[in-house]
């Protein structure tokens, strides 16, 4: 094993100082996400493996910060993989940029949501990452991203997006489509 690199030891390190990304190079008034989601490396439980990939997401508001964290990235990957006689390199490949809510569209949405459903039935959300195609519409047109509750213990839907165990009641969904419908009529006329 000293004659090695052993990548798993190369690819854990890189991901711990990954952390320190969000910990000590951005600042901490700042919303951003650094997720190593996988590592692959070896074939073999007796094997020192020669290569590593690792997957993750990055997640932040300000698309101003994107090409320091990425920079930030890289040089982490790049000079932690060196400190161990390893090379990396790392391929950034933007998916999505931050959904970002337009504030009259949000009004709107919340109008609908109360006109519809009732009071009771609106609940504001803290910020959220998601990591969302529908940004790209938000970046050409103004809009809003929301959520519909779909959470019932009755039918073992508790669980969050993205966990293997994820259910949802979908009785939800007519009241759903009926908020979707009002605001697109609320809003023709609005704006029409």
């Amino acid at each position: 094993p000293h004659q090695a690199v052993d990548a798993i030891v190369v690819a854990s390190a890189i991901v711990m100082n990954l952390q320190t990304v969000v910990s000590r190079n951005v600042s901490a008034l700042d919303s951003v996400v650094v997720t190593i989601g996988n590592i692959h490396s070896g074939s073999e439980w007796n094997v020192i493996p020669g290569e590593a990939s690792l997957g993750g997401t990055v997640r932040f508001f300000d698309p101003n910060q994107e090409q320091y964290i990425v920079d930030t990235i890289r040089r982490i990957v790049e000079h932690t993989a060196e400190a161990y006689g390893a090379t990396a390199t790392l391929e950034y490949v933007k998916k999505v940029p931050p959904t970002i809510n337009d504030p009259e569209s949000s009004e709107l949405a919340e109008r609908v949501v109360i006109d519809t459903l009732g009071k009771d039935k609106l609940s504001k959300m803290r910020k959220v990452m998601p990591g969302e195609d529908f940004a790209w519409y938000l970046q050409d047109k103004p809009g809003c991203f929301a959520f519909i509750g779909i959470q019932n213990p009755d039918v073992e839907a508790t669980y969050d997006h993205h966990n293997n165990r994820f259910n949802m009641d979908d009785t939800v969904l007519s009241a759903a489509s009926a908020v979707y419908a009002e605001y697109a009529i609320s809003w023709l006329k609005d704006y029409r």
